[in-house]
């Protein structure tokens, strides 16, 4: 029924030859202009009517948000969004004479679905169009699509990586798929904790490792050579791994840690253990080539990560260069 056959009431569109001004009150004002924000901030013209959302679906959204938002006043009525649409310019189309609620030439982007319009990154964008595959990365793809926590603006493996191991604790064919498509995505070896990081992780926990003291002495690494190494704390329930990095000699670099600590994060750290009287101490992992130290250097902070959560139970107490911010995975190395 067109636009102009109805009188918009506090119910919704009602029919010219049916509106009773006693019985169909107009709708309240400050509710009106209420939908008029909502519609101004999550809604937009285009040429076809919308009949997925009528006017009473819309009009809870607005509800929805109100009461997130802690507002005093939440209720707005059918009527009432029905005229804010229409005041805006929107067309009202109703169903029939007896049926009050309306659609719009209106297309909606609801801020429950703004996880949708996200632009995803380069990766995100190369996962999603795997869907239709039928190999493991097509089924990855498919419950990253359907995923509104999905980090699709990360840029780098460990993001991913770590939002599948740590918030979904998932299986080693999902992270076996991961590293599988990103491979496949930009030809390049992602740093990922293999059998033989995780050994040399549990090395250093069997106290297999060669231990540097502050002002203590160790020999720089060969030429081509750079050193993984391992910052930690000793405590009531033994080594806690804090920190990942790498350097050509480790003796030096322990001392800059201690006198120039860096992040906030670090700086924090280290001024507890001096205001205990205790300086961290540095483990040295691994010995790698200087042109893969950097991939050598990701894949330990991963695996050592992946052993504080599960000695730790959560992320606070994981590595200080490894962390979530806004709810979106970040990795910093």
């Amino acid at each position: 029924m067109r636009q102009r056959d109805c009188v918009v009431t506090d119910d919704g569109l009602i029919s010219a030859t049916l509106f009773d001004p006693q019985k169909h009150p107009a709708p309240n004002r400050d509710e009106i202009e209420r939908c008029k924000e909502w519609i101004c901030k999550y809604c937009r013209r285009q040429s076809a009517y919308n009949f997925d959302e009528g006017s009473y679906t819309l009009k809870t959204e607005v509800e929805s948000q109100a009461r997130d938002a802690k507002c005093e006043k939440t209720y707005v009525s059918n009527g009432a969004f029905v005229k804010a649409a229409v005041e805006l310019g929107y067309k009202a189309k109703a169903i029939d004479a007896y049926y009050p609620n309306a659609f719009f030439n209106m297309k909606v982007c609801s801020p429950k679905d703004a996880w949708k319009r996200v632009r995803p990154s380069p990766f995100t964008k190369w996962l999603f169009r795997q869907t239709r595959s039928l190999t493991d990365i097509g089924k990855l793809a498919r419950d990253a699509f359907d995923d509104k926590t999905w980090p699709r603006r990360a840029s780098r493996f460990g993001d991913y990586y770590l939002y599948l191991d740590f918030t979904h604790r998932a299986s080693d064919s999902y992270l076996s798929a991961l590293k599988s498509a990103w491979l496949r995505c930009f030809h390049v070896r992602p740093p990922y904790p293999d059998a033989q990081a995780r050994k040399k992780c549990e090395r250093f926990y069997e106290g297999e490792c060669d231990v540097v003291s502050y002002r203590g002495f160790y020999p720089p690494a060969p030429k081509g050579k750079t050193r993984i190494y391992a910052l930690f704390e000793r405590g009531q329930h033994g080594l806690k791994v804090r920190y990942i990095g790498k350097s050509r000699d480790p003796a030096r670099r322990l001392v800059q840690h201690v006198v120039c600590p860096g992040s906030e994060r670090r700086v924090k750290w280290i001024a507890e253990l001096l205001g205990k009287k205790v300086y961290p101490e540095m483990a040295i992992i691994d010995s790698v080539s200087i042109k893969e130290a950097s991939y050598h250097e990701s894949a330990f902070i991963m695996a050592f990560g992946d052993y504080e959560r599960e000695f730790g139970g959560y992320i606070a107490e994981a590595l200080l260069n490894e962390y979530l911010v806004d709810d979106d995975v970040c990795w910093t190395v």
